[in-house]
C-alpha cells in the first residue's frame, strides 16, 4: 500500500464505500497507513 499509491487509493475508496465503518481497522492493524495524509484525506472524505 506504501509504494503503490493508486492501487491503495483504489481499493481504501471501495472499502469504504462498501462499509465506512470498519476503517477504524487501518488504525490498529495498520499504523504506519493509518498516518498517511492520503489516508486521512479519504477517511474524511468518506466520513460526509
Amino acid at each position: 500500500m506504501i509504494q503503490e499509491a493508486t492501487k491503495a487509493k483504489f481499493h481504501l475508496s471501495n472499502a469504504l464505500r462498501l462499509n465506512f465503518d470498519n476503517y477504524i481497522i487501518l488504525e490498529d492493524l495498520f499504523p504506519v497507513v493509518w498516518s498517511r495524509k492520503m489516508v486521512q484525506n479519504y477517511i474524511a472524505k468518506h466520513k460526509k
